[in-house]
């Protein structure tokens, strides 16, 4: 059921009050005029500042409406059957006066066709009214509704070229732009407020191109201002070195959620955690993968969730796996999940509410959000997360294997302009025994600040080994946290991300 039919089924019915969290002032109130239209009622609106008015902004219910309580008098007297918008009440309804205010015309509307919307950036509902308020989810537009904002640019557009000869000069290259990729310029605006999904066909208009790229950037900037979810545009060549079983489960649920894999039955994927040893590219996996299924890359920030009021970082996290489903099909990276779930005593239940959140989230969830998860300590995640049903698998990143440690020497000596070739990769990859795919990528580097600082000659394998004897890894600095994290793998709890390579024989058996 659409938002729409949701509002228009409640007016039916006779609810008295809903609640509708949103800062989309303009879209929810084109949205309570449809409605009003349809069951033939008048459109009120109120704000502290106008006071109570229909439609033409012409004033109703007397003088002093601005007040909260005169104007819920105005609205029980009206005449006519009615939809009242009241826009950022709820500063107001922590007065116990206007509190029971509430309560009282709400018994009074129940008889009457009158529903009162409440448009609020914030849900703070309190105690006395919370059974008598009706929560409504406001979701971000989806696909049609941003395909009709979209129509909407492009028409003003080809009206300004009736009598504007620039406006004509552009116009065919934009409808052509339109006519060769509509659907993907709609999923790129996947996520966006109506708001500034017209902001941003404004302006891809005023730069005389619908660039994918353009509308990328403007949404990275949205995102952002949200301060919960970080936005990563899809990276090209983001390469990772060996890792063969995971790539292999990776690839083979890449087109998991397209058309063809929902009408065959198949479910999306949910998700996997990726723990092990720090350094082995559980991070880098993410930035891969985005690039590998060609989707968008968000990641939360749990810190970023946790607020000073009560009530707070749960609005937070629904807002931001609100946002999420917003952009789907994209991937939720949530870096170092076991800091933020690694529950303590001292903030009176906000981080178990926060994850309960989440974890309802992850069972219930309808959009096709790849979850990935990295964690550096698997024993600090509480065993709910662990499940399966959460996730579809758990990876354990290990020390990379011999072949693993060549092709991270090779990716990252391509990445920082090198020939491969002149390198001796055999040696490279003996002295690099226990060392982790970031601890290999700093020798190279360390090793080009010398070779530069000699007359900036080229790098070569001396130099790369000598760094690397000089570097103790932390598998022998950390050894006995390394070895727990093994064991995690040992005991069968995950999978092991590299392919298992026979170690090399060093001996052989005679017959005597």
């Amino acid at each position: 059921m659409s938002i729409y039919e949701e509002i228009k089924l409640f007016s039916k019915a006779k609810y008295p009050f809903l609640w509708i969290q949103t800062s989309e002032e303009a879209r929810l109130a084109r949205m309570l005029k449809r409605v009003a239209e349809e069951l033939q009622r008048d459109l009120l609106c109120w704000t502290s500042t106008d006071g109570l008015r229909n439609t033409k902004k012409e004033p109703v219910g007397g003088a002093g409406t601005k007040d909260p309580q005169v104007m819920l008098d105005g609205v029980k007297k009206f005449p006519n059957a009615a939809i009242i918008m009241l826009k950022d009440p709820h500063k107001f309804l922590q007065d116990i006066r206007t509190n029971r205010k509430f309560r009282d015309v709400y018994h009074d509307m129940k008889s009457m066709r009158k529903t009162i919307v409440i448009c609020s950036p914030v849900l703070d509902i309190p105690a006395e009214l919370s059974q008598e308020i009706t929560i409504v989810d406001f979701a971000l537009p989806d696909e049609e509704e941003l395909g009709l904002i979209l129509d909407e640019g492009i028409n003003g557009l080809r009206e300004q070229a009736e009598d504007d000869e620039k406006a004509q000069e552009i116009l065919p290259g934009i409808e052509q732009q339109l006519k060769q990729g509509r659907d993907q310029i709609i999923r790129a605006m996947m996520g966006l407020t109506s708001e500034t999904a017209e902001n941003i066909v404004a302006k891809c208009i005023a730069m005389h191109s619908l660039d994918i790229e353009i509308i990328l950037q403007e949404k990275q900037q949205a995102i952002r201002k949200s301060g919960l979810l970080e936005f990563y545009s899809a990276e090209k060549n983001v390469e990772v070195g060996g890792l063969d079983v995971l790539k292999k489960w990776l690839d083979l649920r890449e087109q998991a959620s397209s058309p063809e894999a929902e009408a065959y039955g198949l479910p999306s994927p949910k998700g996997i955690i990726l723990i092990g040893i720090p350094g082995t590219g559980k991070s880098l996996i993410a930035k891969s993968l985005a690039a590998r299924w060609k989707k968008p890359l968000v990641r939360l920030d749990v810190g970023s969730l946790f607020g000073s009021l009560v009530g707070q970082s749960e609005d937070r996290a629904r807002k931001a796996l609100q946002l999420a489903e917003g952009i789907a099909p994209c991937i939720l990276w949530v870096d170092e999940i076991e800091k933020a779930f690694s529950f303590g005593g001292g903030d009176n239940g906000t981080s178990q509410r926060v994850f309960a959140t989440i974890l309802t989230w992850m069972q219930e969830k309808k959009k096709s959000v790849f979850l990935i998860a990295t964690a550096n300590n698997i024993s600090a995640l509480p065993p709910e997360l662990q499940r399966k049903g959460r996730f579809d698998e758990i990876f354990f990143l290990d020390l990379p294997n011999a072949q693993e440690r060549k092709e991270i020497f090779e990716v990252h000596l391509k990445r920082l302009g090198h020939n491969v070739k002149e390198f001796d990769m055999g040696e490279l990859v003996t002295q690099s025994d226990t060392f982790v795919g970031a601890e290999i990528e700093q020798s190279i580097i360390d090793a080009m600040f010398v070779a530069f600082s000699e007359k900036r000659r080229k790098v070569v394998t001396k130099d790369i080994i000598t760094i690397l004897k000089k570097v103790v890894p932390q598998a022998r600095s950390q050894g006995e946290a390394i070895e727990a994290l093994r064991n995690f793998l040992r005991e069968g709890r995950a999978i092991s991300a590299s392919a298992q390579v026979d170690k090399e024989k060093t001996s052989r058996k005679v017959e005597v």
